[in-house]
């Protein structure tokens, strides 16, 4: 997980390096979003870096933190990060310092699509082998679904409201 309460943007990279080091068949990362009387919730809280009543009820779309410890560009290069190491950690180590750089410059909008593209991928292929469709077309379109759901605010849009209808 990166952007853990009270972590730092080189602390994610560790955890990068550290999930990278254990060789994972199918390595994801996610950006920590609070939920309500959890331990990291709280200690957040108490470092000053979510309100005490922060609204829970409310999904951010962006994928980025949302503590008060970042900065906009360490939210996104925190968000390339996740975007590009999953496809990093089948990199040989060499490669390293490219994402270090990849990470800082402003291509969100390519990164985001290529990682769930390559997420997606990957844990059709290595972890549910039997559950993917063989057809070209098909494997296609659900990439394209992927893609959209984490890309485009209205997919987002859609599913907030279908929760929010499932909470009622």
């Amino acid at each position: 997980i990166l952007g853990i309460p009270g972590t730092t943007l080189e602390d994610d990279w560790n955890s990068y390096k550290f999930a990278k080091s254990l060789k994972p068949a199918a390595p994801t990362f996610g950006i920590f979003s609070p939920y309500p009387g959890t331990d990291l919730t709280d200690y957040a809280i108490k470092l000053g870096q979510l309100d005490a009543d922060y609204d829970f009820n409310g999904l951010t779309a962006t994928g980025k933190s949302i503590l008060k410890g970042y900065t906009e560009r360490d939210r996104e290069t925190m968000r390339n990060l996740q975007s590009l190491a999953s496809l990093f950690c089948f990199l040989p180590s060499f490669c390293d310092p490219l994402l270090k750089i990849l990470i800082k410059l402003p291509l969100g909008k390519l990164y985001g699509p290529l990682g769930a593209a390559f997420v997606s991928i990957m844990l059709a292929t290595k972890c549910f082998p039997g559950a993917y469709p063989r057809n070209l077309k098909v494997i296609l379109k659900s990439i394209v679904r992927a893609v959209k759901f984490f890309n485009e605010p209205s997919e987002m849009k859609a599913m907030k409201k279908k929760l929010k209808n499932i909470a009622q």
